[in-house]
């Protein structure tokens, strides 16, 4: 396990992006992943990467009774939504809202987002 603070925030700036757009949507400012962080890859919730094993109890981790939901790319159910983007190897989660304009970008620049195409889409009920 990643027990140092430096590679810590190294993994969750190259590969925390899902994780961190799940905290914007709960509302938990995204430096609170880094004091949670080494729980949740103990419990097997996220891996030392930031891959999200699992969104829903990755949520309640930080207090959230909220659940992930898949949804179709055209979904405007929702107020926002944490959109994936692709373009050729290059993947990025953003949140977007219900006209797919992002409103959160952990990245301040992204060429997923800016050249690639929305391929995935999830919100939180």
């Amino acid at each position: 396990m990643i027990r140092d603070l430096q590679n810590k925030l190294l993994s969750i700036g190259l590969s925390g992006c899902l994780a961190l757009c799940y905290l914007y949507m709960i509302g938990i400012d995204p430096e609170e992943l880094v004091f949670k962080y080494d729980e949740l890859v103990e419990n097997k919730i996220m891996t030392e990467d930031c891959y999200i094993l699992d969104g829903d109890k990755f949520i309640k981790m930080f207090g959230s009774n909220k659940k992930v939901k898949r949804v179709a790319l055209n979904d405007t159910n929702y107020d926002l939504y944490i959109a994936y983007y692709k373009f050729q190897s290059i993947g990025h989660f953003v949140v977007v809202d219900k006209d797919n304009n992002v409103v959160y970008n952990s990245f301040y620049k992204s060429e997923a987002v800016k050249y690639g195409n929305m391929v995935e889409k999830r919100t939180l009920v």
